[in-house]
């Protein structure tokens, strides 16, 4: 049997290709010469720059920016195989990742290292909503540390913001439909730069040539941190079920944080989903123990399957 494994990254708890291991370790438990295709995914966020540098054959490059709290850390971006684009991963200068648990109060830090980074990757000659309920601070806000007041103190700070960018430049960036992902940094690039604006995850499946080999495949395990009311908004589930429609392939989406009521979104009857976890635990408890879980969990999966065929 044929399995493409294509998940995105459990954020703080696995990489993608972690959980592509886990997959196949599950599931080869059970069947012994199953074939497993590791297409670790990421639909723009954190994992795309060595997903992208993988399926393109490209390079990395090392540099020393500004942290989020200030302090010079070493960061890197991406060169694609083709020589003339370059990948840059806000986490890589400002992620989650970089900030202890304690000191996260995003009134204070800064992503001023991702604008290192960009300056950084025009010298190798590579070429190159936002506020309100729906806007970066109240989406993005409470994952990185912000409480309700701190979200709204943030909400106006991009308001006053994008004010003095009308006012002076005549460009309305409230206005630009997906200006605030990547907490409002799209905003800027699409205002200022003359940017466009396109999915993550299309960019991602079309340079890993993802349709061909779910096509092939006999199951497609996919899965994400959580999988909740932003999974529909062109993340990495979306892009994987609508291949897997195309060719009648069955979906399997491992979660470590299940909405069951996302099923609705996606109208395919061949999707199911499935929370890692087996206990009520911390959730120190469970980033930790991610690896063995997505292992279990394929496992017991695995097993349904065999006995189902």
């Amino acid at each position: 049997m044929k399995f493409v494994l294509a998940p995105d990254s459990f954020k703080e708890s696995m990489t993608a290709e972690e959980v592509c291991s886990s997959m196949e370790k599950g599931i080869k438990k059970v069947f012994i010469d199953a074939r497993c295709i590791h297409m670790p995914m990421a639909d723009g966020g954190e994992g795309t720059l060595d997903t992208l540098i993988n399926a393109t054959n490209g390079k990395t490059i090392k540099e020393y920016v500004t942290g989020p709290l200030g302090e010079r850390i070493e960061s890197r971006f991406g060169i694609l195989g083709s020589g003339d684009t370059a990948v840059i991963e806000m986490a890589e200068a400002c992620g989650l990742q970089l900030v202890d648990t304690a000191q996260r109060n995003p009134l204070i830090t800064t992503s001023y290292g991702v604008g290192e980074l960009i300056v950084k990757a025009l010298d190798f000659g590579v070429k190159n909503i936002l506020t309100g309920p729906n806007g970066a601070s109240y989406i993005f806000g409470p994952q990185k540390g912000a409480t309700e007041s701190m979200v709204k103190i943030l909400d106006n700070n991009l308001k006053h913001y994008s004010n003095i960018v009308r006012s002076i430049f005549n460009i309305d960036l409230e206005s630009i439909e997906g200006g605030g992902a990547g907490g409002g940094a799209a905003s800027a690039l699409l205002g200022f730069c003359n940017g466009s604006f396109k999915s993550g995850i299309d960019i991602v499946m079309n340079y890993s040539k993802l349709d061909e080999k779910i096509k092939e495949s006999d199951y497609v395990f996919t899965g994400e941190g959580s999988i909740d009311f932003q999974t529909k908004e062109g993340k990495t589930m979306t892009g994987i079920i609508n291949i897997a429609k195309k060719y009648n392939v069955p979906v399997i989406a491992l979660g470590g944080k299940v909405n069951f009521d996302v099923k609705e979104f996606y109208n395919y009857s061949k999707l199911s989903m499935f929370s890692i976890l087996s206990e009520v635990t911390s959730i120190e408890e469970a980033l930790k123990g991610g690896k063995y879980n997505v292992e279990k969990t394929c496992e017991n999966i695995s097993i349904l399957i065999k006995c189902i065929k």
